[in-house]
């Protein structure tokens, strides 16, 4: 699809541009009826689409499954994840699986956040000035989220124990999803939290 689709825009911006001052000053704010004004919105949609070059929309379009769906289903099965039933039946299963879930969602963000607050005190890094604490606490969440060098270790680890293997595999993956949800739960916080602040500091 990216060898097929057309590389350039049908429309050139300047005159989607153009166009859409002339909409916007052809067009009330207030049309009665609502859709009044429809036939020349609508316009102005298929020319704003096309002021974007078809290989761009496929990307923009497939960008989701891509990121979510094909690099992870893919990344699983070059690194030769295979889960079975019984890995998690031990209790040395159970005890490896929830302590790489422990240590990747609970350890990675104290590590970070530790490791931050250190560099700054000691004066060997700084901050940008946009970038808080919570936004560190964030980023160290998201570290969690990779698994292809956990598993890579893993193999290396319990190369000879493959039901061991199994158990950390369970893990690994496990402490990826829950990893991805605390991150996005946490920076939905963080946002809500700056947006209070935002407009509690808007003057009345």
């Amino acid at each position: 699809m990216g060898l097929l689709a057309p590389a350039a825009p049908f429309q050139r911006p300047r005159a989607v541009s153009a166009e859409a001052r002339r909409i916007a000053e052809a067009t009330a704010d207030d049309p009665e009826p609502p859709d009044a004004d429809a036939p020349l919105w609508l316009e102005l949609a298929d020319l704003s689409r096309e002021a974007v070059s078809p290989v761009a929309r496929v990307e923009h379009a497939l960008l989701v499954w891509s990121s979510f769906v094909i690099v992870p289903l893919f990344a699983l099965a070059n690194a030769g994840v295979h889960i079975t039933p019984s890995a998690l039946f031990t209790t040395t299963g159970i005890t490896i699986a929830v302590a790489i879930i422990v240590a990747r969602v609970v350890g990675k963000p104290i590590g970070v956040v530790a490791a931050t607050r250190l560099s700054v005190s000691t004066g060997a890094g700084t901050l940008p000035s946009d970038v808080d604490g919570p936004a560190v606490l964030g980023l160290g969440v998201t570290a969690g989220i990779g698994f292809t060098v956990a598993l890579f270790i893993a193999d290396l680890a319990f190369a000879d124990r493959p039901a061991l293997l199994d158990a950390a595999k369970v893990g690994v993956i496990a402490a990826a999803i829950l990893a991805g949800a605390a991150s996005w739960l946490t920076f939905r916080v963080i946002d809500a939290r700056r947006r209070r602040q935002s407009s509690g500091s808007v003057p009345r």
